[in-house]
């Protein structure tokens, strides 16, 4: 198939309607705008997102749940973190009655 560059029609449907694409199957003649159109709706697929919506709030759920328990994972280390700085802290007064004595 060869590109038509000798169109000289005013009318931008017109050309569109002129060029077409060298692509397999059924949409191997159809003019380019109704290609970009097949091609836009193959890539955005509605139906399938509208089915996918409930997967999507169930993963949504799943990554809440994970944001809440690691939250409390890292209120833990920060307690744990207290703790051992109190340790440290009696630990240094009771070297230092130590040594003094």
């Amino acid at each position: 198939m060869k590109w038509s560059k000798s169109v000289t029609s005013p009318h931008p449907p017109f050309i569109a309607l002129q060029i077409c694409l060298p692509l397999p199957g059924h949409i191997s003649r159809a003019p380019a705008w109704i290609l970009s159109k097949q091609l836009m709706a193959d890539a955005n697929p509605q139906p399938a997102a509208a089915a996918s919506s409930g997967t999507f709030d169930q993963v949504q759920s799943q990554v809440n749940e994970v944001k809440v328990i690691l939250k409390d994972n890292i209120n833990k280390v920060l307690e744990r973190g207290d703790k051992i700085d109190d340790l440290i802290g009696k630990t240094d007064d009771l070297q230092a009655s130590v040594s003094t004595r």
